[in-house]
């Protein structure tokens, strides 16, 4: 089965939420790997909180969207 056929949402077609999520997985990888690795605490993150409220909104459709599909 591919979940992936049932990965709409408003206005949102399968191959957006696959772009998506990879683009978040590399963001993970970047922050996980990365971090602050500047000394100067001033510098700025790698991720704003505009940024972090979208990939949780975004996965939290993902998972109600995947959780209805029947197996």
């Amino acid at each position: 089965m591919d979940i992936t056929e049932h990965w709409l949402w408003s206005n949102v077609d399968k191959q957006a939420v696959c772009t998506q999520l990879n683009k978040y997985l590399t963001l993970r990888g970047e922050v996980v790997h990365q971090g602050r690795n500047n000394a100067d605490p001033k510098a700025p993150h790698l991720v704003k909180r505009d940024e972090v409220e979208k990939a949780i909104k975004f996965f939290k459709e993902l998972v109600k969207v995947t959780d209805g599909v029947a197996l």
